[in-house]
């Protein structure tokens, strides 16, 4: 009995202890728990009642029409079409099911598994924000998306506007395209109201009207459930649509130049002598801006970008020409104002012109025989103008002169991208080269060949100057911007670059002789006649590469009617044969369209 009551009380300590050890365990795991309660309803729970609310409660942004593009009578060029994006928002999807939603989306969208799986995984960098997997998908998609809702957390189809540029390739090099925001930009521009699935103007009109394009986002506050899909709308701010661009150009003008020209390359250029408008403006090859819209292959954008033919460089405004005979005015011109050269002085032409150990030839080799300027113009004659580079003009002169007429400076119109060209000189070769300017030079600089360099639209704003009598315009490519109510918000005026100061008497010698080029039997430009509409102008033709490799580009320059100039018109053809039987028959049927109000079922 005693030795039971021993053993009894031992194992009733045990067993006390243990209770009292369990107890205590007890105590400290509620203690812990009242004190992390604690610590989240009272230290933290406001950063945690945030927490809960962004994941329930998102801003979801209702994007802006960006504005319309329109041309000088109010024909749409640029506006917007409903569409449907795909878009994910990764923090919706669990961990689990992101490659069961990739594999289900790649059937309907027909895009591999793995890009839909890259999406998701970039769409981290901005949390709950959504990432676009596909833009502009079709109907039939939204509906078969729409069919497996519940089995794509994460994924939503929202309505955006998107691009649409009417008529495709239509004007592409002035309108320009949109292309989505890199994250350079966005990082540049999130500031000023642009978020990260946004696109951005890339080129053209597009992108030096950004800011009056852009339309400014509106937003709303929605209520989602566990899987991302909407349950009840919190709060809705409407978007503001972006402003309207009305541009000065044709459009049925700028249709009819690209049908005349698609099969060919090179750039064509109208301006209004009177006021500097910019009527048409093309460059060959050009694009559809629609491309870079849809989610378009690699292949495709490769053609695009590195393709030998430099599809989206606009030659009109970038691609630098040697002027070619057509240059002959301007040297006829600081001739006569400056070189004592009068309407009677002639020079003989055999076909050829020696300078020392060199042979300049003319481009008739039979020879023009005696010829003042006006027939030197008329004949394009090149032995004249060695003549006058060699006897009575330095290229300090015919620096001025071009310098005046607005080359080798750019002429300011409102698209990227313009080069300056080159007016060469003295100074100039001897920092480019490192050597001096030979006599050799300006004889060659009188025919437009060598240094000298211009762009299409130099060109056609130097033969507009021609057309009024001096007055260099600044080129005028967009007209006014206009609110989406119908306010006229900004006006872009005429402006007056330069007045050239030349003589009556001069610029009557260039000008007749100018009519001469195209109306008389055997003038270069005859085949830039129109009948009934009497047109003056000059052709030109452009000798690229070696004897070996030689390759030849063509210059029309004209206005018409030559006795009240309405249109001043640059064609440049290249590898052509020569400017009066490639180029001339263009500006005839460009100059016949417009002065005949062209306006055709074709021009639509």
């Amino acid at each position: 009995m005693v030795r039971n009551k021993r053993v009894e009380e031992y194992f009733s300590g045990q067993f006390e202890g243990r209770i009292k050890f369990i107890v205590f365990l007890i105590i400290c795991v509620f203690g812990f728990l009242l004190y992390n309660f604690w610590r989240v309803q009272l230290l933290n729970g406001e950063w945690y009642s945030e927490l809960a609310r962004n994941n329930r409660v998102r801003k979801v942004v209702i994007p802006a029409p960006r504005g319309s593009v329109y041309d000088a009578k109010g024909i749409i060029l640029a506006d917007n079409r409903p569409s449907y994006d795909v878009e994910v928002v990764v923090e919706d999807i669990p961990s689990d099911k992101k490659e069961d939603i990739a594999n289900r989306l790649s059937k309907i969208l027909d895009m591999p598994e793995t890009a839909i799986l890259q999406t998701i995984k970039l769409s981290r960098r901005v949390p709950y924000v959504q990432e676009k997997v596909k833009r502009d998908v079709t109907m039939e998609q939204v509906t078969q998306i729409e069919e497996i809702r519940d089995y794509l957390p994460g994924i939503t189809i929202r309505p955006v506007p998107v691009r649409d540029y009417r008529f495709g390739n239509h004007a592409a090099h002035i309108l320009g395209y949109i292309g989505k925001l890199t994250a350079r930009e966005y990082e540049l521009l999130k500031g000023d109201g642009y978020y990260i699935q946004d696109s951005i103007g890339k080129m053209g009109i597009e992108r030096t009207m950004e800011e009056f394009l852009k339309g400014e986002h509106g937003g709303m506050q929605v209520q989602v459930d566990s899987k991302g899909y909407t349950d009840e709308i919190l709060g809705i701010r409407e978007p503001n649509p972006g402003n309207n661009v009305y541009l000065t150009i044709d459009h049925y003008l700028q249709n009819h130049i690209e049908g005349l020209m698609k099969d060919n390359d090179g750039a064509a250029v109208v301006i209004n002598p009177k006021n500097g408008d910019v009527l048409a403006m093309a460059s060959f090859p050009d694009f559809d801006p629609n491309i870079f819209i849809r989610q378009t292959s690699k292949e495709d954008l490769k053609h695009i970008f590195s393709g030998e033919k430099n599809v989206l460089m606009n030659k009109a405004i970038r691609g630098g020409y040697p002027p070619g005979s057509t240059f002959k005015m301007l040297i006829a011109i600081a001739a006569l104002e400056d070189g004592g050269l009068t309407v009677g002085d002639k020079y003989f032409c055999n076909g050829s012109f020696d300078f020392g150990q060199f042979i300049f030839h003319c481009w008739f080799r039979g020879g023009h025989g005696s010829v003042n300027i006006s027939e030197a113009l008329r004949y394009s004659c090149n032995v004249f103008f060695y003549n006058l580079g060699h006897k009575i003009l330095g290229v300090h002169d015919i620096h001025e002169w071009s310098h005046n007429f607005g080359f080798g400076e750019k002429t300011g119109l409102l698209l990227d991208g313009e080069i300056a060209g080159i007016n060469p000189s003295n100074e100039w070769k001897k920092q480019r080269f490192g050597e001096p300017w030979y006599p050799g030079d300006t004889i060659n600089l009188c025919i437009g060949q060598g240094y000298m360099l211009v762009t299409p639209l130099q060109l056609a704003m130097y033969v507009a100057a021609l057309a009024n009598g001096g007055t260099l315009y600044r080129p005028r490519l967009v007209d006014k911007i206009v609110s989406n109510s119908g306010r006229i918000l900004k006006t872009f005026p005429i402006e007056k670059h330069r007045q050239i100061d030349m003589s009556e008497d001069t610029w009557r010698i260039i000008y007749h002789a100018m009519e001469e080029v195209v109306q008389h039997r055997y003038g270069t430009g005859m085949k830039a006649r129109v009948e009934g509409i009497p047109v003056a102008g000059k052709t030109g033709t452009i000798q690229l590469g070696t004897p070996e490799n030689r390759r030849h580009h063509a210059w029309f320059v004209g206005f018409a009617p030559s006795d009240d100039p309405q249109i001043a018109v640059v064609v440049l053809m290249e590898d052509a044969r020569s400017g009066g039987t490639d180029a001339a028959p263009i500006a005839s049927k460009i100059i016949e369209f417009y002065l005949s109000n062209g306006q055709t079922e074709d021009s639509l």
